[in-house]
């Protein structure tokens, strides 16, 4: 085997190695997202699927006119995709 190509590789085991042992971190996370949940992103989160199922439009979260809701708006694909609830998918 030439040096690139072993070098290749190594780059990719470690690379993948690195992504397993933080996916591995987080896997609490992904089993348990409720406990996780503040109340803020909670109360914000419920008003951005609100919007989305056809609620008033609204460029401020409600009681806070410093943060906008562009976040909350990059979100709802994310919520057509694997759905509103914060459970993973079982299969």
């Amino acid at each position: 085997m030439s040096s690139k190509l072993k070098a290749s590789i190594l780059t990719v085991i470690g690379g993948l190695s690195i992504f397993f042992v933080l996916a591995l971190l987080r896997l609490p996370v992904w089993i348990s997202p409720d406990a996780f949940l503040s109340a803020d992103e909670a109360y914000q989160a419920n008003q951005i699927v609100s919007l989305m199922r056809g609620g008033p439009l609204f460029y401020y979260f409600y009681d806070t006119s410093y943060q906008g809701i562009f976040y909350g708006l990059t979100a709802i694909p994310f919520f057509w995709i694997f759905g509103v609830g914060s459970r993973l998918p079982t299969g």
